[in-house]
């Protein structure tokens, strides 16, 4: 079995916490050796989308973490908290909560490339320990901005003690940094209470199967139905190669690539292109093409 499955992750679970549930369905119905992995940690108090590799798909989990995602998110005025959001210990206190039009004016200058300040409280390593650790220990957490990318933001709601937003990002962003930053810029104190990934790349959230479904297929007795179910919402593994180029090969030539070995091609693309390389509509590699020939990087066995 290979391919994606959505899940829709709960709060209060952590990304590896839902992962186990699937691992152990996978388990129950015989196939205890398949590799699964996710595709992008939400925090425990985040809810939303949550895309897991089976099987060959987990070779291609890069193509989804290096591209956008799309969250919903609240802001609730009038505290900072350690961690950006509603698990932190309040830091700071302020009466301040933004009206509606100094929102939509603080929003507009992140747009485009932007230079954002990893959270304290994040899974990066610093010498390899996390940050979360040091910050945890009250030590000193040095991390370095870095660019990142907002595609779109918008108001979707405001109150008297909260505002909410959908963003679009790039990879490495953190909306609990974009949270910080607004509140900073308006003056204000500010800490996310909800986080919700409605998108990434080419998935949407609409399409997920509640964990709460996983975790009911455990009780089941039926394996049958349970390995039906997972085949049915198994998305295709070449799902999230939609952006680049696609070459179908002949016989000889997948036998070829499929032992490493690079092919010549007569196709116009550009020097140091991806390819990927199909037979039968079947993945066989993803492919450099360099000096005239298909160079496999990564060989699949489907």
């Amino acid at each position: 079995m290979n391919g994606w499955l959505l899940i829709d992750k709960p709060e209060n679970i952590s990304s590896a916490g839902a992962l186990n549930f699937i691992k152990k369905l996978f388990k129950s119905i015989g196939l205890k050796n398949i590799k699964i992995g996710h595709a992008g940690t939400l925090d425990p108090f985040a809810s939303g989308l949550l895309i897991v590799g089976v099987g060959e798909a987990t070779k291609l989990i890069n193509y989804i973490m290096d591209n956008s995602k799309a969250y919903d998110f609240t802001i609730k005025w009038g505290e900072n908290r350690d961690t950006i959001d509603r698990e932190g210990k309040t830091t700071e206190v302020s009466d301040k909560v933004p009206t509606p039009t100094e929102l939509k004016a603080v929003i507009k200058p992140f747009y485009g490339v932007i230079n954002q300040m990893p959270p304290e409280f994040s899974a990066l390593k610093i010498n390899g320990v996390r940050a979360y650790n040091l910050a945890r220990q009250g030590l000193e957490v040095k991390l370095e901005s870095r660019n990142v990318t907002i595609y779109n933001l918008d108001i979707i709601s405001c109150n008297d003690d909260s505002a909410t937003f959908a963003v679009k990002c790039g990879k490495g962003f953190y909306v609990r940094s974009l949270a910080r930053d607004i509140a900073l810029n308006l003056s204000a104190c500010g800490y996310v209470t909800y986080l919700r990934r409605t998108e990434s790349k080419n998935f949407i959230v609409d399409d997920a199967i509640p964990l709460d479904k996983i975790k009911n297929l455990l009780h089941n007795d039926d394996q049958i139905s349970s390995l039906q179910f997972l085949q049915k919402n198994l998305k295709p593994i070449t799902s999230v190669l939609d952006d680049i180029l696609v070459w179908n090969l002949n016989e000889a030539e997948a036998k070829k690539l499929k032992t490493g070995m690079p092919i010549y091609l007569d196709a116009e693309f550009h020097e140091k292109s991806e390819v990927a390389a199909l037979f039968n509509l079947k993945l066989i590699a993803i492919c450099n093409f360099e000096n005239g020939q298909l160079k496999p990087k990564r060989v699949f066995n489907l």
